[in-house]
């Protein structure tokens, strides 16, 4: 939590402490009617003092502190990692490190820096998708970026009952996007049985039933689409290679509106 809500959170719970402490000092020497009120109003300070804590827990620790190596939005800021930690606190990059959970890079601001890994889990009923950003200095890799997606906006299929060299899909279909043509990322990752990523020997997308990217021997792919139409229709496609039964979640984030550059969201599916 980042050093200034501690000190508020300090500050609050150090006034309510007096209080209660002050109440208890008058509590022996007044009438017995008095004495059910100063109870009730030590009740209510308790009460204070709780919801206090627990409002400072949940919004006192933004999900990121602002510091980045590498260009994010402002909604990407609030929903995709949690705060490096003060003794590291320029965030690096994101992997999925199960389906479960991300694993993120932060160094410390020295020179040279010291690096430390954060395990960030997910929320009940999300699954971590693995999608990429431009590096800030030109010509290096894009930098992978992850992010617990709620699991109603992410397509889910396995190659159960498949050949190994058999390409194996999940359904072809559209996204909501809005009336707006938009610039998306598709992305998709594939887990084992142990819900870790595992590298299959192709992993392709389609859009309009058009190939756009085909990655080998990778266990995540992704790929941008300029000027989506909403319910053009989507597709993703691997060959596991193995007769491991292996599970692959996708799924499309808006990068900007046309007109609005920097907007970021998740798509939602369109119903079947």
């Amino acid at each position: 939590m980042p050093t200034n809500s501690g000190h508020k959170k300090f500050w609050i719970n150090s006034i309510i402490t007096r209080k209660i402490q002050n109440t208890f000092a008058f509590v022996f020497f007044v009438h017995p009617e008095k004495m059910r009120i100063l109870f009730a109003q030590l009740c209510k300070l308790y009460t204070v003092f709780l919801v206090v804590n627990a409002t400072i827990l949940v919004l006192g620790a933004p999900l990121n502190n602002g510091t980045s190596m590498i260009p994010l939005t402002p909604l990407q800021k609030r929903l995709t990692f949690p705060v490096c930690p003060d003794h590291h606190p320029i965030y690096v990059e994101s992997e999925c490190e199960s389906m479960y959970s991300i694993l993120i890079t932060c160094n410390t601001d020295t020179n040279p820096p010291d690096t430390d890994f954060i395990h960030y889990p997910c929320q009940p009923r999300e699954t971590c998708i693995q999608f990429y950003v431009a590096a800030p200095i030109p010509d290096q890799p894009p930098i992978p970026h992850a992010y617990c997606i709620a699991n109603e906006r992410c397509r889910e299929w396995d190659n159960n009952h498949s050949d190994r060299g058999e390409l194996t899909c999940s359904v072809n279909d559209g996204y909501v996007s809005g009336p707006t043509p938009v610039d998306i990322e598709v992305a998709f990752i594939v887990y084992a049985h142990d819900n870790i990523p595992i590298q299959v020997n192709s992993l392709v997308a389609f859009y309009k039933d058009n190939k756009i990217a085909d990655y080998i021997n990778q266990n995540n792919l992704t790929a941008k689409i300029s000027g989506y139409k909403q319910g053009e229709r989507i597709k993703y496609c691997f060959v596991a290679g193995s007769d491991n039964k292996v599970t692959a979640y996708g799924a499309a984030q808006k990068l900007s509106l046309l007109s609005d550059p920097g907007y970021a969201e998740f798509l939602d599916i369109e119903p079947l």
